[in-house]
């Protein structure tokens, strides 16, 4: 997903890239999007393995999918941040959860396991999730759709933003750092920790835009 902020409109734009887009990945052929990072980093490390936290690796596997947005999108990424499942948990169940206003009841079988061997994910209207089944309405795409999906997640990050300012979270730099501090063993970034920061200040200033 990419997100592009204008400080000076004000506004904010998401556009998800889907997962299985058939790219050409630079110096390493033809694949799907969703593992040109995980290329980048095969590459620097000189084997294939799970879960690395070499610094430098992360930063090849950045350049590479980077690289390969680009040349799809022309758009230059300037900044990554990698989530994973845990995070995300993390990040909805620290602000209290999330509510999000399904268009639609959101059934899928393949997913029930996960919510009680319950098939029905999210009913039509407004539903209340924590961390753990906000990651489920935003991982299901069986019955519906890649891009029916992307827009459930674009969806979960307006609607955990709307949580954090509601909360006076992003107005008060001590909140925001205490949840980077939660969260930071889960995810990967290429972003300074001398700029966080900035990156607080700007949240701030952003919070009110239109997405």
């Amino acid at each position: 997903m990419i997100a592009s902020i204008d400080p000076v409109n004000h506004s904010t734009t998401l556009f998800s890239l889907p997962r299985d887009l058939w790219v050409n990945v630079p110096d390493a052929g033809v694949m799907k999007l969703n593992a040109a990072w995980q290329t980048g980093v095969w590459k620097s490390l000189g084997k294939h393995t799970t879960g690395s936290s070499d610094p430098t690796a992360i930063k090849a596997g950045f350049a590479l999918a980077d690289q390969t947005i680009k040349d799809v999108t022309g758009v230059e990424i300037n900044y990554n941040v990698i989530v994973d499942f845990k995070a995300f948990e993390q990040a909805v169940d620290t602000v209290g959860g999330v509510s999000i206003d399904s268009p639609n009841d959101l059934v899928d079988p393949t997913m029930a396991w996960e919510n009680a061997n319950n098939p029905i994910l999210a009913k039509a209207g407004i539903n209340n999730f924590d961390g753990k089944h906000a990651l489920i309405y935003s991982r299901s795409r069986e019955t519906t759709s890649d891009f029916a999906r992307a827009q459930r997640q674009r969806q979960m990050l307006v609607a955990l933003k709307t949580k954090m300012v509601d909360l006076g979270t992003l107005s008060n730099p001590v909140k925001v750092l205490g949840m980077i501090n939660i969260l930071r063993d889960s995810i990967k970034t290429d972003i300074p920790e001398g700029q966080f920061d900035d990156f607080i200040k700007l949240a701030r200033k952003m919070k009110g835009a239109k997405i």
